[in-house]
């Protein structure tokens, strides 16, 4: 992959974070780590744009960005690429639930009974 021009087609926000990285290997030396501040750019990326054409268009390890955007959202309790912070729903049973339930427990009992039964 020619590095010096993002391929054709990509969200501008990708080109940008594609442009961030490519100016970070061209000017690192050595094996220099990724700043957090790239990670955080890849990471709201990766959000929008899913964790695997990411990575590949950005030439980082996929574990690695897929464990981190699964921090941020769970750290931040939201994910950016929904954009809505998480909610309690409590779901109360209906009538029939509890008739249900109440039927299954009976139920319960005899299998439990018939088998204390033959054991003894």
């Amino acid at each position: 992959m020619d590095r010096t021009v993002p391929p054709a087609n990509l969200p501008e926000d990708l080109v940008e974070t594609w442009q961030r990285f490519d100016e970070w290997r061209r000017t690192r030396i050595g094996q220099g780590r990724i700043s957090d501040d790239l990670w955080a750019a890849a990471v709201e990326v990766a959000t929008k744009h899913g964790v695997h054409p990411t990575s590949k268009m950005l030439q980082v390890d996929y574990k690695c960005l897929k464990r981190r955007v699964e921090d941020t959202t769970i750290s931040t309790g939201y994910s950016r690429a929904q954009d809505a912070p998480l909610t309690f729903v409590e779901l109360r049973p209906t009538a029939t639930a509890e008739s249900n339930q109440s039927g299954l427990m009976h139920g319960i009992e005899q299998l439990l009974c018939s088998i204390a039964k033959e054991a003894t």
